[in-house]
């Protein structure tokens, strides 16, 4: 009769941490907040191209664009790289001598109903499982703080 009770209890034990898992899970949502406002992030992609120009030498860089309806809701953030890297990125001017690709991301910006803002400090986490990218940004702007999470696909495209 004690066994009864002890696997009982345990089972119960089971199905409440089971249900709680899965709360979690669902309590992550694709979106970034910024200046007190939501906004539902529906894809994310990442375009390569090399930038040229007359002061230094040719180098690589990635926009991450995060699309929340069109060019009116768009959070993108640029990395000197050739694909999406996997880390914890600060944000660093890419002209400062300091400045190490795997450890920073040069810009950003926030798009938001006509006006845009850059980002000009915080950090970019980034991690990959499969073909699935879960990335958190927290960041500040001349505004005000943005806060970001995602979890999906960032398909890669040349442009």
């Amino acid at each position: 009769m004690k066994a009864l009770r002890i696997s009982k209890a345990l089972l119960l034990s089971v199905l409440v941490m089971a249900s709680s898992c899965k709360k979690d899970k669902a309590e992550i949502e694709n979106k970034y907040s910024y200046l007190g406002a939501d906004t539902k992030i529906g894809a994310a992609s990442a375009t390569h191209r090399i930038i040229t120009t007359g002061t230094k030498p040719a180098f690589d860089r990635l926009n991450i664009l995060f699309d929340g309806g069109g060019t009116e809701r768009q959070l993108t953030i640029n990395f000197n790289a050739k694909s999406v890297l996997t880390g914890r990125f600060t944000n660093k001017d890419d002209d400062s001598p300091d400045f190490n690709p795997a450890v920073h991301f040069d810009d950003g910006v926030v798009r938001q109903d006509g006006a845009s803002d850059r980002i000009t400090d915080g950090t970019v986490e980034i991690s990959k499982s499969g073909d699935t990218y879960t990335v958190k940004v927290t960041v500040t702007t001349a505004k005000g703080p943005l806060t970001c999470n995602y979890v999906g696909a960032i398909p890669l495209k040349e442009g």
